[in-house]
């Protein structure tokens, strides 16, 4: 169909997205949505569900991509996004304007009311120091400023306590993301609604810079409501036919296509679904009644199921009620058993996980996860994502590494999180310097960061924070002696949790390895990125699991490339001791990799089964008199365990919000 979409399918649509956002309110949960413009004006559509989610408590904000930049420079795009944040119909627009209306909202309670909102959703760092010194200043112009300089890449100087505050770059910008949709809901809002318009320009991009770009977007997919990720946010990314079809279009990159090109049935396009991953402006026109569904409340009782069937629809498996999805590992789970209790009595174990693309490999590694937190182990995940292009320097990894990782109990805190804890009661804080001197006297190789985090103790709590967190190390050079002084911290990190918390050895998952051999990743940042891996890998962390998730491909380049990148490594000088290069190579090029071997049918039955009743959960049952013929014809040829559960997903969404299956 030609020419504009008409006033019955943008209704259509509006309805299933406003539903879309009352979902992401009520569940906390993120997602990412592409729109294909087709030959329709976009305004069409954005216009008015900007005006609905503002109604709905919404904070919006809507950018454009740029000629010579787009979400390969994700802190350009998040800093945009910033600048054109508006709570409210007016004119006002920015993080200042935000703090003002909260500010004469809640009135002498603000600072109170702010401080309860964080503590909710858990936001800290410097965009929460930013706002709070904001609200407390009498005169708001210098605060604001700080604000600007902030999101202008400047350091702000320093906080209230006297701490430095950093700065946007391409380092942080992920995290800047997270903690703005954690500082929205915290100002008494719902959630945050980011729209990036003229994406098509990305197909523009020289071919590195593009496939950085869609990289990227594919982790905003993966973690946009990870335990670090964002909250209560929805993503658009709208652009013409270009950036869906075509040479240089979505499609080249295989893991975002799995994600967003999906076969969805003609059906979808006329009644879209509220977590559609992508949706079309120009639709057919269907038979019959197409008046659109009223969106209602989500209850209660469906809210965690409902998150699971929101990741679903992006193609990525669930960060809760992961047991109830997990089916066909029992063959691994016999690995995981064995690398258990060998880590116990070892160095430390490594193996190998090699599947594909959609076989359930990010499944796979969080079931890993939920299994390392009930043994009570801490949990490390270090990506070699595009987002965060430090691998093979870790005094700038360490801080994320340390905010990323997972620790057990039921909120699954980070050791930051531990941290505060340890110090919120005196018996607490003594107890943590009392462990902090045993191992500032012992012969760890932690006593070195042990005698730092000693001194930075006596000069206050910020200090300590600045310290165990690596905030300090962040722009050092990757010297021989910045090196160690990171690994050590991290070394400090795991006694402390077993000295306090009485943890098991760490579980270290490495994954993404792939994105070494991305566009524009050379040979010697490959070099440096094997001569951290050596560290992790090579068995320097004591009673340590490692897994390292590959592909099969990526894992073939690594080992025709390991030998002669790693005798490299070995023979600079300032390769340290524990930069193990010699036990790397040998476990790359000997072991023997954990197959993620493809679900049988009667596996991808029960997957299914699941699905549905976890659905059943989120929004109620629904008859279905041809599932069994339907499913046994979806399951047939064994397809990969994501494609049967987005067209379960799509199945018994369409019925539950149209009232029949997708044509």
């Amino acid at each position: 169909m030609a020419g504009r979409a008409t006033n019955p399918q943008i209704a259509r649509l509006l309805a299933a997205q406003e539903q879309g956002l009352w979902d992401l309110a009520a569940t906390m949960a993120s997602d990412v949505v592409f729109v294909r413009e087709h030959r329709s004006p976009p305004s069409l559509f954005f216009d008015a569900i900007e005006r609905r989610a503002l109604d709905l408590g919404f904070v919006v904000s809507s950018t454009s991509m740029a000629d010579d930049h787009g979400f390969e420079s994700l802190d350009v795009v998040v800093k945009s996004f910033a600048l054109n944040l508006r709570g409210e119909k007016g004119d006002e627009k920015g993080l200042s304007a935000l703090l003002d209306a909260f500010a004469s909202k809640k009135g002498r309670r603000a600072l109170a009311a702010f401080d309860e909102g964080c503590e909710e959703v858990g936001l800290a760092g410097d965009l929460y120091r930013l706002a709070r010194a904001y609200l407390s200043a009498k005169e708001g112009d210098s605060e604001a400023k700080r604000i600007r300089a902030f999101f202008n890449g400047t350091e702000a100087s320093r906080g209230d306590d006297g701490s430095p505050i950093g700065a946007l770059n391409v380092r942080t910008a992920k995290r800047t993301l997270a903690d703005l949709s954690r500082l929205v809901r915290a100002l008494d809002k719902r959630g945050l609604l980011l729209i990036a318009r003229r994406a098509a320009l990305l197909t523009e991009l020289p071919p590195a810079q593009r496939e950085s770009a869609y990289t990227v977007l594919r982790e905003l997919v993966d973690n946009a409501d990870g335990p670090r990720g964002t909250v209560a946010t929805r993503i658009y990314v709208s652009g013409a036919d270009e950036l869906f079809e075509g040479r240089r279009a979505l499609g080249e990159n295989a893991p975002l296509a799995t994600r967003t090109l999906d076969e969805a049935p003609p059906a979808t396009r006329a009644f879209p679904l509220p977590h559609s991953a992508l949706v079309h402006l120009e639709a057919p026109e269907p038979e019959g009644d197409s008046a659109p569904r009223k969106p209602e409340e989500v209850e209660a009782r469906g809210e965690r199921a409902l998150c699971s069937i929101i990741r679903a629809s992006a193609g990525v498996p669930p960060t809760d009620q992961l047991d109830r999805l997990t089916v066909g590992y029992e063959r691994i789970d016999e690995s995981l058993d064995a690398l258990f209790m060998h880590s116990e009595n070892a160095g430390s174990v490594f193996s190998l996980l090699s599947g594909d693309y959609g076989t359930g490999k990010t499944h796979l590694l969080l079931h890993v996860t939920a299994r390392a937190l009930a043994e009570k182990r801490p949990v490390l995940r270090l990506s070699v994502e595009r987002l965060d292009t430090d691998l093979g320097n870790p005094q700038r990894h360490l801080r994320r590494l340390i905010e990323s990782a997972v620790l057990p109990g039921s909120a699954m805190p980070s050791p930051s999180d531990r941290l505060e804890s340890w110090r919120r009661t005196d018996s607490g804080a003594r107890k943590l310097t009392r462990a902090l001197e045993a191992v500032a006297d012992s012969e760890s190789d932690a006593a070195p960061a042990a005698k730092r985090a000693l001194r930075a103790e006596e000069e206050g709590v910020r200090a300590l924070e600045i310290c165990m967190g690596g905030f300090d190390l962040e722009t050092k050079p990757g010297s021989a002696g910045y090196r160690q002084d990171a690994y050590s911290r991290l070394l400090l990190w795991l006694e402390l949790l077993e000295r306090m918390d009485g943890t098991a050895g760490p579980v270290v998952l490495i994954d993404e390895a792939e994105n070494l051999y991305r566009g524009g990743t050379s040979r010697p940042e490959r070099r440096t990125a094997l001569r951290s891996l050596a560290f992790y890998c090579g068995g320097a962390l004591p009673r340590a699991c490692v897994i390292f998730a590959v592909t099969p491909e990526t894992l073939g380049m690594l080992r025709d490339e390991a030998d002669d990148m790693l005798n490299d490594i070995s023979e600079q000088r300032t390769v340290l001791p524990w930069e193990d290069v010699t036990m790397l190579r040998r476990r790359l090029l000997k072991s023997r990799p954990i197959e993620v071997a493809k679900l049988g049918k009667d596996d991808l039955g029960e997957l299914a089964t699941r699905i549905k009743q976890l659905h059943r959960t989120a929004r109620g049952a629904h008859k279905d008199p041809d599932w069994d013929r339907w499913l046994e014809r979806a399951i047939t040829g064994r397809p990969s365990p994501r494609e049967v559960v987005r067209a379960v997903v799509t199945r018994l969404e369409s019925l539950w919000w149209t009232g029949s299956p997708p044509g």
